[in-house]
C-alpha cells in the first residue's frame, strides 16, 4: 500500500519500515511486501500520523511505535524530533488494555499508552487535570481513591483524592526513573476513614 502522503524532491521526508509486533518473526521483506512498501511521513508530521497509517495498513487497533533502540516514540512529537532516520525499522507495539480500580472508579491504559478514566470524579474518575500528561503510560496503580501512572520516561503522574495519594506535587522532583509503584493496603485505608 502506498501512503497517501506524497513527497516531492524539495520536501524533507523519511520512509520507515513498520513491523507489527505479532509478525516480528517474518522476514522484513515479506512484511513490507504485505504493506505494499515502506510507510512514508513528512519530518514535520507528528509520530501519531505515522502510527495511524501503520495501524490502518496492518489492520490492527491502537498501538505505539517503538524505535530500533527499543524506546517508545512520543506520539505527539514531530518525526524530526524522534531521532529517526530514513529507512529505520519500527515496531508497532499492540498490548492488552490494563484496567485498575479504586473501588468507585476505573482507569484503563490503552494500547497506545493513553489513559481513560470513569466513575466517581472525586476519587480518580475525572483525570482531566492530568490528561495531557497521561501519554506513554507503562503501568498504572490504584489505591482506594487515587491513581498513579508511571510514564515511559520514569516519571509519575497522580490524580484522585489528594489525601490518598492523588497529589504527588510535594515529592514530584523525587519521582524520576521510577520502575514500580505499589498502593497501600486497603485495610490501612479503611482504618484511616471514609473517602470524602
Amino acid at each position: 500500500m502506498q501512503s497517501d502522503y506524497a513527497t516531492s524532491p524539495k520536501e524533507d521526508s523519511t520512509a520507515m519500515k513498520v513491523l507489527h509486533g505479532r509478525a516480528a518473526d517474518l522476514p522484513t521483506e515479506d512484511l513490507l511486501a504485505s504493506l505494499g512498501g515502506p510507510l512514508r511521513a513528512g519530518l514535520d508530521e507528528e509520530v501519531e500520523a505515522l502510527q495511524r497509517r501503520a495501524q490502518i495498513a496492518l489492520g490492527v487497533g491502537r498501538g505505539r511505535l517503538v524505535g530500533s533502540c527499543g524506546s517508545v516514540l512520543d506520539a505527539f512529537a514531530p518525526i524530526k524530533h524522534a531521532k529517526l532516520e530514513n529507512g529505520d525499522v519500527l515496531l508497532l507495539q499492540i498490548q492488552r488494555t490494563q484496567v485498575q480500580t479504586s473501588g468507585h472508579t476505573f482507569a484503563a491504559v490503552l494500547g497506545d499508552g493513553s489513559v481513560v478514566t470513569w466513575g466517581r470524579a472525586s476519587v480518580g474518575g475525572d483525570s482531566s487535570a492530568v490528561q495531557d500528561q497521561l501519554k506513554n503510560v507503562q503501568q498504572i496503580q490504584a489505591s482506594y481513591s487515587a491513581f498513579a501512572a508511571i510514564l515511559g520516561d520514569g516519571s509519575v503522574v497522580t490524580w484522585g483524592n489528594a489525601a490518598a495519594g492523588g497529589d504527588s506535587s510535594a515529592v514530584q522532583d523525587q519521582l524520576k526513573n521510577v520502575q514500580q509503584i505499589q498502593a497501600i493496603l486497603l485495610d490501612l485505608q479503611r482504618r484511616l476513614g471514609p473517602v470524602k
